[in-house]
C-alpha cells in the first residue's frame, strides 16, 4: 500500500446549481483530502450542454492511466446521473484498484477491502433490478397504449400504396416505383 504522502486524490465537483455552491463543495473536499495528507487533483465541471459532463469523462479516462489513487465526491449523485452509470463508474474504479469516497454520505468503496467488494456487488444487483423494473414498466405501458389503439414505435410511412400496386401491376420494378414515388425501395418492398 502507498504511504499517505504518495496518495493522489481526484476531487470531482459537478457544475453548480443555484442551491449548491461548487466552490463550497470543492473547499470541503479539498480540506478532507489535505487532512488525510493526500495530494489533490481537481476536476471541476463547467456548465455545458444538458446531459454532458466532459470533465467527468476526462477524469474517468485517466482512471486507466492510474493518475490518482482515490476519487472524492460530495455525494453519489454528483458522480452519476443514474444507478447504471454509478455502478459502471464505480466498477471501473474498483477494477483499477482506485478507492471511491462519497464524503457527505460516508460511503467508502475501497477495492482492497471485502466491504468495498460487497458494496460494489450490491450496487450491481440494484442496477440490474432497476433495469428490469424499467423494462417491465415500459412494456406494460406500451401494451396498455396498444390495447387502446395507440400506435407505438416508429411512425408509419404514409405513401400512395394504391399507386405503388398499380405501378407494380404495370410491370415496374420495386426500385423504379421507389424512384417514381420518391421513397426508399425497402418501404415499397415491405408494402407490396
Amino acid at each position: 500500500m502507498f504511504s499517505p504522502h504518495n496518495i493522489k486524490a481526484a476531487i470531482y465537483v459537478p457544475a453548480g446549481t443555484p442551491d449548491q455552491s461548487q466552490d463550497a463543495q470543492m473547499d470541503d473536499l479539498r480540506n478532507y483530502a489535505l487532512g488525510m495528507d493526500w495530494k489533490v487533483l481537481e476536476y471541476r465541471e463547467r456548465r455545458g450542454r444538458a446531459g454532458t459532463r466532459p470533465v467527468l469523462s476526462q477524469m474517468m479516462y485517466r482512471v486507466r492511466q492510474r493518475k490518482f489513487d482515490v476519487v472524492l465526491v460530495e455525494s453519489v449523485d454528483c458522480f452519476a446521473l443514474s444507478l447504471a452509470e454509478l455502478a459502471e463508474n464505480v466498477a471501473r474504479l474498483h477494477l483499477e484498484g482506485i478507492r471511491f469516497l462519497a464524503v457527505g454520505e460516508s460511503i467508502d468503496i475501497d477495492p482492497e477491502t471485502e466491504a468495498g467488494w460487497r458494496f460494489l456487488q450490491t450496487l450491481t444487483v440494484l442496477d440490474k433490478v432497476e433495469r428490469k423494473m424499467i423494462t417491465r414498466n415500459v412494456r406494460a405501458g406500451v401494451a396498455r397504449a396498444q390495447s387502446k389503439g395507440v400506435h407505438c414505435g416508429r411512425p408509419r410511412r404514409s405513401f400512395p400504396r394504391a399507386e405503388a400496386r398499380k405501378l407494380r401491376a404495370q410491370g415496374l420494378s420495386v426500385r423504379a416505383i421507389a424512384v417514381q414515388l420518391g421513397i426508399p425501395a425497402s418501404t415499397v418492398a415491405d408494402a407490396l
